[in-house]
């Protein structure tokens, strides 16, 4: 019934998607969008506008400061359901990229860890071996073990 009542219903709720008007008491459905989009965990909720207002300068507010629909009143039934379930859809897609996203993230610094531990390991056995081979090659002719060996 209000925008601050919106706030703590989205708080507690944590809905998947919300219709906003923006003529509400308390707060307005403008200023009820801008805080939600400075919630880290509700930054990327579908909100559709549904508003009698049909002002071009209010449907341009509303994009700009994060809505994902606008809809006017009057509206059909039919209309409204089937943008709600589009959105949904698409919000649980973002979810799932993002989700994927994370996972590839955590696999790439896991991999780059083990990468380094390799490379780290490898370094002493190959150090030492090059030691080895300067010391013999400083103590050794090409008529002690052959030129086809010392190559």
């Amino acid at each position: 019934m209000s925008g601050v009542e919106a706030l703590a219903k989205v708080k507690n709720d944590n809905p998947d998607l919300m219709l906003l008007d923006i003529m509400m008491p308390e707060m307005d459905g403008f200023e009820v969008l801008r805080q939600l989009r400075e919630m880290p965990d509700h930054e990327n909720m579908p909100v559709i506008m549904l508003t009698a207002l049909h002002g071009q300068d209010d449907i341009i507010k509303a994009f700009n400061l994060g809505a994902t629909d606008f809809i006017m009143k009057p509206f059909k039934y039919e209309d409204l359901v089937s943008r709600v379930n589009h959105h949904i859809k698409l919000a649980s897609a973002l979810r799932l990229i993002i989700r994927q996203r994370n996972e590839l993230k955590e696999s790439m610094e896991a991999r780059d860890k083990m990468y380094s531990v390799i490379a780290h390991d490898l370094r002493s056995p190959i150090g030492t071996l090059k030691m080895l081979f300067n010391m013999l090659m400083m103590n050794i002719t090409v008529e002690q073990v052959g030129q086809e060996n010392v190559d």
